[in-house]
């Protein structure tokens, strides 16, 4: 647990800091002194975040108003069963991995090996594309050089491209 943080993080660039707080052994965690504002939670650390309520409103993949300034308390389940995307493509390239619906925190890069095989682990569940070549220019880049891949909850799919 003491590897895990759970973080507010503002909807908009209006310069609000992050609030954050570490998960206690127990599970508990509390977050202080968080600004009347819009936020989202993100689970930090080898989980990803399933589930989160705010009193009896579940608001995983949403904002968390706090606008009005008070709040129920929050209740959150985060789970380490991460998924794995593997594959091959042209020996010694890249690819990069996009999270295209969800948290957003697993945007990264991989080198492919001189055999031509990759692969991405500790991936949270949700949407991604992939790009041969590490290209960030995901919308404008070949279909043959772009797929996308819907991963589930300690799944291990596998994506692969023209060597």
């Amino acid at each position: 647990m003491n590897q895990i943080t759970i973080q507010l993080a503002p909807d908009n660039a209006t310069g609000l800091p992050f609030s954050q707080a570490p998960v206690e052994d127990d599970g508990s965690f509390t977050v202080k002194s968080v600004l009347p504002a819009q936020w989202r939670v993100h689970a930090n650390g080898p989980v990803f975040l399933k589930s989160a309520w705010m009193g009896t409103d579940e608001i995983a993949g949403q904002l968390l108003d706090l606008t009005a300034g008070t709040a129920a308390p929050l209740r959150i389940v985060v789970s380490d069963n991460m998924a794995t995307i593997q594959g091959t493509g042209p020996a010694n390239g890249q690819i990069a991995l996009e999270h295209v619906e969800g948290q957003g925190v697993n945007d990264m890069v991989t080198g492919i090996d001189p055999s031509g095989h990759y692969s991405f682990s500790r991936v949270a569940p949700g949407k991604y594309r992939l790009a041969v070549g590490g290209t960030s220019t995901f919308d404008d880049a070949a279909p043959d050089v772009v797929k996308e891949i819907t991963v589930q909850e300690g799944e291990t799919a596998t994506v692969d491209f023209k060597n």
